[in-house]
């Protein structure tokens, strides 16, 4: 059962939050910095120059160099570094030299940029990791924990919109017998031909990922029976001539499936597909086994 207080979790609320930001352009990004910048500068001018909310400005600049990038950031650190001027030029003896106005301006902004230089490569340093903890190292395909994140997403969107899901599970025939007869250098060779394949003959919307030694999944978003069906099987053309081309003895047994109505979960769409894949192997291996499921 649903609990009832799942629309006040915290954390749901942040991810959707981010999620929301990372669908904005850098001009959105730079205007929604900028209008959290207005009250701050407000309420810094009616204090007065002795009670500073300036430092407050800094806190929107990592926000923005993650949403926005480094351009949008410096943006927003030279707008905040003239208000934190304007703000404390009231405390400046009337008869300061121009050179001191000068360091005074170009302090405060240098300061707002180094932290904006420094957001942006944090979030760059972020960004690789995740890549990293999300990405198969051989293929370049996604792997298995990020099948399962985007998944949840693809189910999501099929099961709000009422739309099918095709989806197939490829294992590689005899891929034991190369890394035992030609070495895991030959074995590799096969995988990132398959990655390749995988790559290029599917759309943008599509999700592959390589989730075991010579498994992998192919998840397709809005495909019926027809679709399913017709790319799956010129999927399975597409191995047999690059498997040609490498020169290598592999076949593939692939078990597909098409959900009219999408599965609860993606242990369930994962288990039918997996489950066509055994059968396909079991019946001799190189062919595919289709399911659909109303």
């Amino acid at each position: 059962m649903a609990s009832p207080w799942r629309h006040l979790d915290p954390f749901r609320s942040a991810e959707d939050t981010v999620r929301w930001l990372e669908r904005r352009s850098k001009l959105d990004v730079l205007s929604l910095s900028l209008l959290g910048l207005i009250p701050i500068v407000a309420a810094d001018f009616k204090l007065g120059p002795y009670v500073s909310l300036s430092v407050l400005t800094l806190i929107p600049v990592f926000l923005v160099a993650c949403f926005g990038g480094r351009a949008v950031a410096y943006t927003y650190a030279f707008i905040a570094g003239v208000c934190w001027f304007a703000a404390d030029y009231p405390i400046f003896p009337r008869n300061t030299g121009s050179g001191v106005f000068v360091w005074a301006a170009c302090s405060r902004v240098g300061a707002f940029l180094v932290v904006a230089e420094v957001s942006t490569r944090v979030r760059q340093l972020l960004q690789a990791q995740v890549s990293l903890a999300r990405t198969d190292g051989l293929t370049g395909l996604a792997n298995h924990r990020a099948l399962r994140e985007q998944a949840v997403r693809v189910l999501a969107t099929a099961q709000r919109d009422g739309t099918p899901i095709s989806a197939a599970y490829i294992d590689c025939d005899n891929f034991k017998q190369i890394n035992d007869t030609d070495g895991h250098a030959a074995g590799d060779q096969v995988l990132r031909a398959v990655a390749g394949v995988l790559a290029t003959s599917t759309r943008p919307s599509d999700l592959a990922a390589r989730v075991g030694g010579d498994e992998f999944v192919l998840i397709m978003p809005n495909t019926d029976r027809i679709g399913g069906r017709f790319a799956i099987a010129r999927l399975q053309a597409e191995l047999a001539k690059a498997m040609q081309a490498i020169g290598r003895n592999v076949t593939f047994s692939i078990g597909a499936a098409t959900f009219d109505v999408p599965p609860e979960s993606v242990d369930e769409l994962l288990a039918r597909i997996d489950e066509c894949q055994y059968r396909a192997k079991k019946n001799g291996k190189d062919r595919f086994v289709y399911h659909a499921a109303a």
